[in-house]
């Protein structure tokens, strides 16, 4: 084989091996659909008044992605509806002009509930409080979210390192090859 045959088998490979290391990646974040990605957008933003900045808890924010992310897709519709909700429960924290849920009035705090409910009937789930947790569940009454930090030990995803170690045995390969086609070892 010549030098440039050579070249073209070994960047075949490196490409080969990009590709499979992008198609994994783009395969763990297919999960949500474009509708349900906008949302973890809009319940991740961070609300800023008066230079002090607050935004939902991450692990909330995690619960509302694993349910997303195990049912069905949600549709542009449901989109629209919890959307506004998420909009006008946000603009109403933004008039109090606190980020401090404390000092809310009771009146406010109603209301924000009303939304969390009307953005979650979209999708067929209910809203409870009982005065100190919220809960939210499915149709089959199974808890999709609770108002207290979730503990969960999902443990760790090895699939990247795995693809990258394969990546690279490819390319230690590749290279391999090319160096004993160009006889670049000795005997």
């Amino acid at each position: 084989m010549n030098k440039m045959k050579l070249r073209k088998i070994a960047v075949s490979l490196g490409l080969s091996a990009l590709m499979v290391v992008g198609c994994v990646f783009a395969a763990s974040a297919a999960g949500l659909n474009s509708n349900e990605q906008k949302i973890m957008d809009k319940l991740s933003q961070t609300i800023t008044i008066d230079g002090k900045s607050a935004k939902i808890p991450a692990e909330y924010v995690n619960q509302a992605r694993n349910y997303l992310t195990s049912t069905a897709d949600i549709t542009d519709e449901q989109y629209t509806e919890i959307i506004k909700n998420i909009d006008s429960a946000f603009a109403l924290v933004k008039e109090q002009k606190t980020v401090d849920i404390s000092k809310f009035p009771a009146s406010v705090n109603s209301q924000l509930l009303e939304y969390v409910k009307k953005a979650a009937a979209v999708v067929d789930l209910t809203v409870s409080y009982d005065g100190k947790d919220i809960t939210i569940t499915d149709a089959d009454n199974k808890t999709v979210f609770e108002g207290k930090p979730a503990i969960k030990v999902t443990g760790v995803d090895m699939t990247p390192v795995f693809v990258l170690g394969g990546a690279a045995v490819i390319l230690l390969g590749a290279s391999v090859l090319v160096s004993k086609k160009m006889k670049l070892f000795s005997k």
